[in-house]
């Protein structure tokens, strides 16, 4: 095996959304600690039952000390997802990817593993984009990055 080809240790599908899923982001506990923050918009780029990956233009740490969570709408349903960030790649320019891992209880997780499926139908489907706040224009435009 090649040193560059990355191996897929995931334990649950993956939806990947193309265009991705607009989100706003916000840290909620840095070392146990509850924090009021501000939030930040993130592009939500697949998702599944056990995390997601996400593309932001901010530098965040990968760390299990820093809980974020990330909001969304898809199918008509607010949808909040809770983890912390196991990985982290450059793209391209100011582009970051992270990789977050849910630390939600097993019963979000359920309800969120339903959505996803309905929602991995729904793309199959039909043509047209479901419900959500799908991505429409640039992915740096959306970041506030010019």
């Amino acid at each position: 095996m090649q040193k560059n080809m990355m191996v897929n240790q995931r334990q649950f599908f993956r939806l990947v959304l193309d265009p991705p899923l607009c989100a706003d982001m916000t840290i909620v506990r840095v070392n146990g600690k509850t924090l009021e923050t501000g939030s930040a918009r993130v592009l939500i780029v697949d998702l599944g039952a056990g995390g997601l990956r996400f593309q932001s233009t901010l530098h965040l740490p990968v760390t299990p000390h820093v809980v974020l969570e990330l909001v969304t709408e898809v199918l008509g349903q607010p949808l909040k997802m809770i983890g912390c960030i196991v990985r982290n790649q450059a793209l391209e320019g100011p582009l970051m990817e992270y990789g977050m891992q849910f630390t939600m209880d097993e019963e979000r997780i359920a309800d969120f593993s339903r959505l996803t499926n309905m929602l991995a139908i729904r793309l199959r489907q039909k043509g047209v984009l479901p419900s959500g706040r799908f991505l429409e224009g640039e992915k740096l435009a959306y970041l506030g990055h010019s």
